[in-house]
């Protein structure tokens, strides 16, 4: 339909062609999960919006960008497509306004503050709401359980995960999970299973994480979580190592360690390195638990420095909405 568009679009209308970059962006993440490919459409699109005025436009299509940026961890140049995305917008702009305000839940919580994360995912969820956008809301469930599970990973590395911590973020898991499968989403159809998997870990049940990762690790690396996956092999071999299966063990730490530039947030490798030096003293490898102890606490001392970082963008951002 896209294609039959831009076959019609004879005379290049700019409002026109600028609708259509904001399609084409949205095919290369849906389809392709191409986030350079739909970055530059979507940055297009918003150039266009401006241009024509069309403040629909331009808001979506900046909505989407700070989502690009975001994942591609430039914080200021996602806090400014925010900012933008709201400005171009009214308060009856729920699509621009739902993403730009899932994207603030997920920075929030990629600087540790859930609270303020939760807050914008509800305002997310209300403007999906308004929309009708059932996907919308199914993502926003998604994204608020997956950091939910990976900020308990962090600190399960180093202490003892809260009770009540555990229960609450298990139950964001679940209605996740219970939303898309009612749905039949399949873009999370590996993604889920690895979230599962990792809160299977802090609750020490190691056999039936093992499962989720025997069945859907490949996969989850081809649906684009390739840089995921040096952490998903470090998690695993703990698994195999409190289950004493330790040249499991042994395998899956070396695999980690082989792909480990391919790890690129520094909280995934604190848990990687955090991990593998918990699988060096379960075996009694003193290198391998010393040596990974050091790396762990120099990336959480890093991480730590980049959560005030991206704290103090955010809150110059949320003061301009």
């Amino acid at each position: 339909m896209v294609k039959e568009l831009r076959a019609q679009n004879i005379d290049f209308d700019p409002q026109l062609s600028g609708w259509i970059l904001l399609a084409e962006g949205l095919i290369e993440h849906f389809e392709r999960l191409d986030n350079a490919k739909s970055k530059d459409k979507y940055n297009r699109a918003f150039l266009v919006g401006q241009m024509v005025d069309d403040h629909e436009l331009a808001s979506v299509a900046a909505a989407w960008l700070s989502h690009c940026e975001l994942v591609s961890g430039q914080v200021k140049e996602a806090a400014n497509h925010i900012v933008s995305a709201f400005n171009w917008s009214d308060i009856h702009g729920s699509e621009a306004r739902g993403r730009a305000s899932m994207v603030l839940g997920d920075a929030f919580n990629w600087a540790g503050q859930t609270e303020q994360a939760r807050t914008w995912y509800r305002s997310a969820r209300e403007h999906a709401i308004r929309d009708g956008d059932i996907a919308m809301q199914n993502v926003v469930l998604f994204n608020g359980a997956t950091f939910g599970v990976a900020n308990l990973t962090l600190l399960d590395c180093f202490d003892p995960v809260p009770s009540a911590m555990l229960k609450r973020v298990e139950m964001e898991a679940s209605s996740a999970v219970n939303l898309n499968n009612a749905l039949g989403i399949q873009s999370l159809a590996s993604l889920i299973p690895m979230m599962q998997a990792e809160l299977l870990i802090i609750k020490g049940k190691w056999g039936e994480a093992l499962n989720l990762f025997s069945t859907h690790l490949d996969n989850s690396a081809l649906d684009g979580q390739k840089r995921l996956l040096p952490k998903f092999l470090a998690q695993r071999a703990w698994c195999h190592a409190n289950l004493g299966e330790i040249e499991n063990s042994i395998n899956f730490s070396r695999c980690a360690l082989d792909s480990v530039t391919d790890c690129k947030d520094l909280d995934d490798l604190t848990v990687l390195h955090a991990r593998l030096s918990s699988v060096g003293r379960i075996i009694k490898d003193s290198d391998l638990e010393e040596n990974n102890k050091f790396a762990a606490c120099e990336y959480a001392k890093q991480f730590k420095t980049q959560q005030n970082g991206i704290l103090e963008i955010l809150t110059q951002a949320v003061a301009c909405i």
